[in-house]
């Protein structure tokens, strides 16, 4: 570690002095100004914030808590290296590395959730106690101890950060490639090496740089550490920047970089993602909640999240309707029974009134001729209902005849046909071809598997693939797993349109027409998915050949 001063006989007193911090960096102390222990380390310290202030202002309008407050702690950091290099006193030093730390971890938060989906309550509060920890520990620890520690740290952060930011380009790429976001990347990462390369020689051979000892092989300070200040802000403000696409890109949100590269500038400082939210908001007014998961009503067509989606969840307009309708179906029904019930008993009444008035003895013909009558009643009933029953059946055969014979005129959308049947034996014979090539992921259990043949008109290869998805997934996250499973790319000579992904179409055998299906939609909801099936991959606008 570096002595407190590396040249203490060129360093001078000035208004903060005794420094206090645990490192000094290899400009020398208040040879500028009485009251800045280091002019242009501190100086070149604005330039952090002034970046992040940029970033701040230029965020989308459509963004999240957590995003905002990746930016305000970047700000914050480049306050604290201010602060820090003007005194080098130890409570500085501690509001220049920690958010670092916070930085650090909100980053990760960002790329753990993007990664692997929402992780639930105990996951930020993990991340809390391991903050609260870190800053009891840097607190109170000072010297070579505590400067190791935070390097150890911050270092292993940021390179699990590049890990992730590696593993979300390289699945872009796969489905569908941007050259702006890999300009971007590589910008940064080239950016952040050069800043390290640039620290470290000010950190370690600062003796020989800083242009004063005698051992120096120079005759000014070339004032490295500044130059990281300028190199690191710009690298980490391109990470950011990166972390955030990468969330809402995973998320289908579809932001992109504009403003600038349309101009022509290759300047990214003030590009942020703006996203192009396809996430609907709740149309209950209590709620306001966005979600790209939601359903609509079948009774008001209004569209809800899915915890309102029920229609006493969000007080639907046409709850009384239905209920007076079910109630008047209950009438009918009591009616017909009431009905019934009096031709039952109507026959006998007579009799049985004029026995009870009379108060005689029912002789046992009598009760004979009773019992008879009771039963021709009794068949009579029964065969009025059969003969309602049946009528109300023909004509609903006839009506469902004359909406779907070729020669019926329809005003609305074209009504959709009911799939092919298929011979059960030999859709055995083919889901038992197709599982001993399928292509698919183990973890997946048996019952829920949907085996399915792959074609494509983009990618004649396919032509003899086959693979197996969970019935849970939704469609779209089933093409992204068969575009990762089948190794899918294009070419670098052909068109590609980097902001329209692919989509999969469904046909029960080769020769049908393949309809799209829903990206939203959940395999097991859709009656007419079976293992056995087409599954086409091909652009949304494709133009199927009937």
């Amino acid at each position: 570690m570096a002595p407190t001063s590396v040249s203490p006989k060129f360093d001078k007193l000035g208004y903060w002095s005794p420094n206090t911090a645990s490192i000094d960096w290899c400009e020398n102390n208040y040879t500028v100004s009485y009251y800045i222990a280091e002019f242009w380390n501190t100086t070149s310290s604005f330039l952090i914030a002034a970046i992040a202030a940029a970033g701040y202002m230029n965020l989308a309008s459509y963004r999240e808590r957590r995003m905002t407050l990746l930016m305000q702690i970047f700000f914050a950091t480049g306050v604290g290296s201010v602060l820090f290099h003007g005194t080098l006193r130890h409570k500085m030093q501690l509001l220049d590395e920690l958010p670092m730390l916070y930085a650090a971890t909100v980053g990760m938060f960002i790329c753990i959730e993007t990664r692997f989906g929402k992780q639930g309550q105990w996951f930020p509060i993990a991340l809390g106690v391991w903050l609260v920890m870190t800053t009891i520990i840097f607190s109170t620890t000072s010297g070579t101890l505590q400067s190791v520690s935070f390097q150890a740290t911050y270092s292993s952060m940021v390179l699990t950060g590049l890990y992730f930011l590696r593993g979300f380009h390289r699945q872009q790429q796969r489905i569908r490639p941007n050259l702006d976001i890999s300009k971007l990347i590589h910008l940064s990462c080239w950016t952040m090496l050069a800043a390290v390369v640039v620290w470290l020689v000010d950190y370690n051979l600062c003796v020989f740089i800083n242009g004063v000892s005698q051992e120096s092989v120079l005759k000014w300070n070339l004032q490295l550490h500044a130059w990281w200040h300028l190199l690191s802000a710009y690298g980490v403000y391109g990470e950011l920047v990166l972390v955030m696409y990468y969330h809402y890109d995973i998320r289908g949100e579809r932001p992109h970089l504009k403003e600038h590269i349309e101009a022509g500038c290759s300047n990214n400082l003030h590009n942020l993602p703006k996203v192009q939210s396809i996430a609907i908001l709740c149309a209950l007014p209590k709620c306001n909640r966005r979600d790209r998961v939601v359903q609509t009503c079948s009774d008001c067509s209004q569209t809800f999240c899915l915890p309102h989606r029920h229609p006493p969840d969000h007080n639907c307009p046409k709850i009384e309707e239905r209920k007076l309708a079910v109630e008047a179906e209950t009438a009918r029904r009591q009616e017909i029974k009431d009905t019934i019930a009096r031709k039952l008993t109507g026959s006998t009444a007579g009799a049985t009134k004029t026995t009870a008035t009379t108060g005689s003895m029912v002789t046992p013909e009598e009760k004979q001729m009773q019992a008879k009558v009771k039963a021709e009643a009794a068949k009579a009933a029964i065969a009025e209902a059969k003969a309602k029953i049946a009528a109300r059946t023909s004509s609903t055969k006839s009506a469902a005849a004359t909406t779907t014979t070729p020669s019926a005129t329809t005003t609305g959308a074209t009504a959709t046909l009911a799939p092919p049947r298929v011979k059960k034996a030999s859709r055995v014979v083919t889901v038992m071809k197709i599982k001993k090539t399928a292509m698919g992921e183990d973890k997946i259990s048996i019952s829920s598997r949907l085996y399915v043949y792959i074609r494509s008109p983009v990618f004649p290869q396919l032509d003899d693939k086959s693979v197996y998805v969970d019935k849970t997934w939704t469609v779209g996250r089933s093409m992204d797993k068969i575009v990762e499973w089948l190794k899918i790319a294009v070419p670098k000579n052909e068109p590609f349109d980097a902001q329209k992904r692919f989509s999969i179409f469904h046909a029960k055998e080769l020769d049908d027409t393949p309809t799209m299906l829903n990206m939203q939609d959940r395999l097991q909801q859709i009656t007419t998915v079976e293992s056995g099936d087409v599954f086409f991959l091909a652009p949304a606008d494709w133009a199927w050949s009937t």
